[in-house]
């Protein structure tokens, strides 16, 4: 019987995998503040510095330019805005205010695990800042409201100065 010889993964490869697995992370801690895409952006870019401090060595001699600038952009960027959002949450004010922002758009989550909901779960709403934000809707907080006019949402200021969504209500002003 012939053995099985499985590739060695390297620290690089393993580096990656957490990079992608905190990019979860950020999706979720994105949900909650309101920042705009470019900061984030940003922070990846930023993360392409790195590049020049880590060029030399081991683990980035066995891969082309190309690559070790995706590498470093998606290790780094991650890192990096995970830090920041993270930061920006953990540390805000408990101060809060409410705001009321304007529903421009509804829709339904893409991977909804009940497929016959008749609510929408998804709104994009204008927010103060001039943001448009994709702001979920949870079972609770649409209490079988067809047609969410208006979002008051409840506001606390982060440590960055970049808000952190507390809490949604939905309106809908023909009720």
């Amino acid at each position: 019987m012939e053995k099985v010889r499985f590739k060695s993964v390297s620290t690089l490869d393993i580096l990656f995998f957490l990079a992608l697995l905190l990019n979860v992370f950020n999706h979720l801690l994105f949900e909650k503040t309101i920042v705009p895409v470019y900061i984030i952006g940003l922070l990846y870019v930023c993360g392409l510095l790195f590049y020049f401090a880590i060029k030399k060595k081991e683990f980035f001699s066995r891969i082309n330019v190309f690559e070790r600038l995706l590498y470093t952009m998606v290790i780094f960027g991650s890192m990096l805005s995970f830090c920041f959002l993270t930061l920006n949450y953990i540390f805000s004010k408990k101060e809060t205010h409410f705001t009321t922002c304007k529903v421009k758009c509804h829709s339904k989550r893409l991977w909804a695990v009940v497929k016959k909901v008749k609510e929408p779960s998804v709104v994009y709403a204008e927010l103060p800042e001039g943001l448009n934000k994709r702001i979920p809707v949870s079972k609770e907080e649409r209490m079988g409201l067809h047609h969410i006019d208006s979002l008051e949402v409840q506001l606390s200021p982060g440590a960055f100065g970049f808000s952190i969504i507390r809490r949604i209500i939905p309106r809908n002003e023909n009720t």
